[in-house]
């Protein structure tokens, strides 16, 4: 699973400045997120190897709300061998595909979560 996150202070930074309802503001941070995760998820799609591409499909990201009332945003799947393809196992050696997403796309999605956040300010 891939993470990137905002605090809730920066949240409520958005908001004033914005002076939107608490609702409104996190309405948008997710928005801004989303479009960032997107950027590795299509990256993890064209990466995992596919034999039925049950795996391709599964693979997701969702924008979540931290402990600390910020948000998170993660990418991956719910498939049960998801992580064995990843990893590799005990007689399988590792084929990553969301690793090498992020390490391809994850700078990219930062400028894109920074660039939707300043077109709502």
């Amino acid at each position: 699973m891939i993470k990137i996150e905002i605090d809730q202070a920066s949240v409520n930074a958005i908001g004033k400045k914005l002076k939107l309802k608490k609702g409104q503001t996190e309405e948008k941070v997710k928005a801004g997120i989303k479009a960032g995760l997107l950027l590795i998820t299509n990256e993890a799609k064209l990466k995992v190897p596919v034999i039925t591409g049950t795996l391709k499909r599964s693979i997701h990201d969702e924008p979540v709300r931290t402990e600390t009332g910020g948000f998170s945003g993660k990418v991956g799947t719910n498939v049960s061998y998801g992580p064995k393809i990843e990893f590799g196992g005990s007689r399988k050696a590792p084929d990553g595909y969301l690793r090498p997403a992020l390490d391809e796309k994850g700078e990219e999605a930062i400028k894109e979560i920074i660039s939707s956040l300043k077109q709502i300010l």
